[in-house]
This record gives structure tokens, sequence and C-alpha cells, in this order.
């Protein structure tokens, strides 16, 4: 009986938060096609190409948002349902890796289509970005949890913050930024895009611990 109980948990977690990761996809497909033709109407009518940097671009931004928009808003919402803390916390990571899994197909789907692929270094740092972004996007789910509102507001404004102060910073030496990478031979790019999956890995880790240690002690409230 508790083994057919828990089947039926983990069912209606997966179910649940499958049909947000869908969502995510669906809407990312939607501004991928509409930024693709209005910005290939005014531009050189590279459809794809300028379909295959929207799409990387705003899926970066999703996986960065969709722990603290999606999981946080409805983490409380299956818990009251009567999920298992553990089984709740877990739905929402099988919903961080069928977003992630789902968006990188749509960035690879525009890359090929463009008729312009990009390098196998490119594809591997956009499908580490995501994976980084979704662990850091959880930590702020982390900071939501334990002090409201305030601290999603906190943790937003100093990442968009660091975000505006970095890109102002690259854009006055963008041309010596460039021309480093390029002098950067492909054995260290590879090593250090595996740094970045290693680290990106255990701070993904480390949130999940963390976040299954505060949702044991969460308060769920009607």
């Amino acid at each position: 009986m508790g083994q057919t109980w828990k089947k039926a948990i983990w069912k209606r977690n997966f179910l649940f938060w499958g049909k947000y990761a869908l969502q995510m996809v669906e809407i990312l497909i939607g501004f991928t096609v509409g930024y693709g033709i209005l910005f290939s109407l005014t531009g050189d009518g590279a459809f794809f190409s300028t379909g295959f940097f929207y799409a990387a671009l705003i899926g970066m931004i999703f996986a960065w948002m969709e722990p603290f928009a999606y999981t946080g808003a409805y983490l409380p919402l299956v818990l009251s349902f009567g999920s298992g803390r553990r089984e709740a916390v877990l739905g929402a990571q099988i919903q961080h890796f069928l977003t992630d899994v789902l968006m990188y197909l749509v960035i690879l789907s525009a890359s090929v289509l463009s008729g312009h692929p990009q390098g196998a270094l490119v594809y591997v740092a956009i499908a580490i970005g995501l994976f980084f972004l979704t662990g850091f996007g959880q930590y702020i789910l982390i900071l939501q949890i334990r002090f409201g509102v305030k601290g999603i507001v906190i943790s937003v404004i100093v990442t968009v913050g660091g975000l505006i102060v970095g890109i102002a910073a690259g854009l006055g030496y963008l041309e010596q930024i460039t021309a480093w990478v390029q002098g950067i031979n492909s054995t260290t790019l590879w090593m250090a895009a595996l740094a970045g999956a290693m680290i990106s890995l255990i701070l993904y880790l480390i949130s999940v611990r963390i976040l299954l240690h505060i949702v044991r002690t969460y308060e769920v409230k009607a």
C-alpha cells in the first residue's frame, strides 16, 4: 500500500511539474518565432539566424527565472495538496531538467535551420550556461522561501546590477576580450568548459541539498 501511494505521489509530481516545463518551452518558441520574424524583416532577412540568437538569449533568461518564478509560486501549492516535501523538491528538479533539455533542443534546432551551425564548443557552452543559470535561480528560490519577496527583490537587484556593470565594462574592452579568447587554443577552452560544467554541477547539487533542508521546516499556509 505504501509503495503504491509513493508511486502515485511521484506520478502526480511528474505530471504537474512536467506541464509547466512544457509551458516554458512553448513560451520560448513563441518568443523565438516572434523575434525572428520582427528582426529578420528589419534586418538581413535571416529568420533562423535571428531566431537562434534570441532563442539562446531568452532560454538563458528563462533558465535563471524558472526556479523562483514557477517553482517558488507552485511549490506551496503542491505541498498543500498532500505531496511529500522530498517528492515535491525532487519533482521540481524534474521540471528544471525537462525545461533545460527542451529549451536546448529548441536552440539547437534554430541553429541547424539557420544554415550556419555553430562549433561544438558553442553548443557545450550553451548547455553549461543553461544548467548554471538554473542552479543560480534555485539559490534565489531558496532566498524566496527563507525571506519571502524581499529575498527575490534583493537577489534580482544584485544580479541585474552585476550584469549591467559587467556588460558595460565588457563593452569597453570588447575588442581586447575577443582577441584574447581567439588566441586561446582549443584544448584550453575545452578544459575551461569542463571546469565550468563541474562547478555548475557542484553548485546545483548544493542548492538542491539546501532546498531540501529548508522545505522540511517550511510552513504551508492556506
